[in-house]
């Protein structure tokens, strides 16, 4: 992905130099993100949002009209404390995964909002699904995959049963050729004092 966005970046030069500009900027705040990131058990709601932002400006640059990004954010969740590396990987698999070679054009939405003193996070998009043997690994293991290492949501839940004593927890609904959606909820009352470590 670095790789790509740089020689991205380095084509747009000699031909559009302002969209090269604001490609530049976004390159170097998702790498200062991903940098702050890795100091960092916590960071605000927002931030790893502008991390996804900053992500899929950069996808879009090389793959314009290929899919459609939804955000639905509840206003008051953005201060709220999450783990970092939670949604970017999410949103990633949603486009590298679930709607990659399709024809049409994908659609992914990325949700956020309260429900029972609990932050759910989703991210759903209307792709090729997940093969039901696959499924069934996705979070427990690390499974095989072409496109990368195939630990991104194992990561994830690890941390997550980590970070918060099995209070958290992810889900994953998918059918083939019907899309796949990834909830991840999240307690919204501190408990261990996990913001103050932030």
């Amino acid at each position: 992905f670095l790789f790509n966005s740089m020689n991205t970046i380095s084509a747009l030069c000699r031909t559009d130099a302002k969209k090269a500009r604001k490609l530049l900027l976004e390159f170097s705040s998702f790498i200062r993100g991903n940098l702050q990131g890795a100091k960092q058990t916590l960071i605000p709601l927002e931030k790893e949002l502008k991390n996804v932002r900053a992500y899929i400006f950069l996808e879009q640059a090389r793959f314009p009209d290929k899919y459609h990004i939804e955000y639905d954010i509840e206003p008051n969740l953005e201060k709220e404390y999450i783990p970092p590396f939670t949604l970017q990987p999410l949103v990633e698999n949603a486009i590298h995964y679930g709607i990659s070679g399709r024809k049409s054009k994908g659609n992914i939405i990325i949700k956020v909002y309260s429900e029972k003193d609990r932050m759910q996070i989703v991210v759903a998009d209307n792709g090729k699904g997940i093969a039901e043997e696959k499924l069934k690994q996705l979070g427990k293991e690390i499974v095989d995959s072409k496109k990368g290492n195939g630990s991104a949501i194992y990561n994830i839940n690890e941390r997550l049963k980590g970070i918060y004593s099995g209070q958290a927890s992810l889900t994953i609904e998918s059918k083939e050729n019907d899309g796949t959606t990834v909830k991840i909820s999240i307690p919204l009352d501190d408990k261990g004092g996990l913001r103050q470590v932030v």
